[in-house]
């Protein structure tokens, strides 16, 4: 049920995002493009555990979304779009690793076969990017309340 709940929040926040375009220029892009599908992943992940159904292809399409998100970050990065880029790229980079990781996992699963290194390093992996993306929040909330302190909406 947890992971049914962030997928749902994640899933509506991020097509909201892609939607109404809240931040400025690209950053819409390199923050909202994966998030619904972070989102919906999470929900078909939940559905199959809860249904019993096979998690391979959903493991092939974390791999490929692991690696686009991978790409994101390095983009990100390279182009220089936050005040933190090694945080960005360590956030995304993480991120996709484990989604990468979530492939081998997947296939034990399935096949009733525990294979403790793939699940170790993909816990290690999602752990470290939530510490960064708690590190990320730590120092973004501070700046943007203030910056946004005396906003109002277009009337």
């Amino acid at each position: 049920m947890p992971l049914l709940a962030l997928g749902t929040f994640m899933t509506i926040t991020g097509i909201y995002g892609l939607l109404v375009w809240p931040l400025i220029s690209s950053y819409n892009i390199l923050f909202y493009d994966l998030y619904p599908i972070l989102g919906i992943g999470l929900i078909s992940i939940a559905v199959s555990i809860k249904n019993e159904y096979k998690l391979e292809v959903l493991g092939f399409m974390g791999l490929l979304y692991g690696l686009v998100t991978i790409y994101y970050g390095v983009t990100g990065y390279l182009q220089n779009m936050t005040l933190e880029p090694i945080a960005l790229l360590a956030l995304y980079a993480l991120t996709g690793l484990s989604s990468i990781f979530f492939y081998p996992v997947a296939v034990f699963l399935d096949n009733a076969k525990v294979s403790k290194a793939f699940l170790i390093i993909d816990a290690v992996l999602l752990i470290l990017a939530a510490l960064v993306a708690g590190y990320i929040g730590l120092e973004a909330v501070p700046s943007h309340l203030n910056g946004f302190a005396k906003w109002t909406p277009f009337v």
